[in-house]
């Protein structure tokens, strides 16, 4: 069916525009979002179609195209693929040592505080930790500090089976970063 994942990308509204309720109001942009990519794939899908693995992997039941979405203030993201895939989006956030610490590797919280900008650093590198673990399932409060990534060489710094696409750009003069992890073989 697909070589490659398949992006699906939206803006939506900011937190700002919201009193409360933000949280579900861009889960629910990205379940929209999977509907559309869903619908110009393969057939029609309802929210009730989305079923979680033990670990909290959506999947559909049945079905031979993987799937994940993220959002974020402002975007909303889907990717599917016909091999595990994991997305993440986010727009810049501040660097945090006590996540670096937790999360990173020595060679990715070097990069980071070597880096010009240091909250652009963070960023990119916890999307793609965050989409590789959204592709294996693992989540985050899986053990991230060996999944390391080299960003000057564009390359994973563990045996992960994955490719990794990240990409980054401006919309309404705000900077998002999104990263893709998916199964190539």
């Amino acid at each position: 069916m697909m070589n490659m994942p398949v992006l699906f990308i939206s803006p939506i509204k900011k937190k700002s525009e919201y009193k409360s309720g933000y949280h579900r109001y861009s889960h629910r942009c990205g379940i929209a979002l999977l509907k559309k990519a869903f619908f110009l794939f393969l057939k029609e899908i309802s929210e009730n179609d989305i079923l979680m693995s033990e670990k909290g992997k959506p999947y559909i039941d049945g079905s031979k195209i993987f799937f994940n979405i993220s959002h974020c203030d402002g975007l909303a993201v889907c990717v599917l693929s016909d091999k595990p895939v994991g997305v993440d989006c986010e727009s810049v956030r501040k660097a945090s040592t006590a996540v670096m610490k937790k999360c990173f590797g020595s060679i990715e919280a070097d990069y980071v505080y070597n880096s010009e900008d240091k909250n652009i650093a963070f960023t990119r590198i916890w999307t793609l930790k965050e989409s590789y673990v959204k592709m294996t399932g693992d989540g985050v409060s899986s053990s991230l500090t060996d999944k390391c990534f080299d960003i000057d060489e564009g390359r994973a710094l563990f045996e992960s089976g994955a490719e990794f696409i990240h990409y980054d750009f401006l919309l309404d003069e705000e900077q998002y970063f999104i990263s893709v992890s998916f199964v190539t073989n």
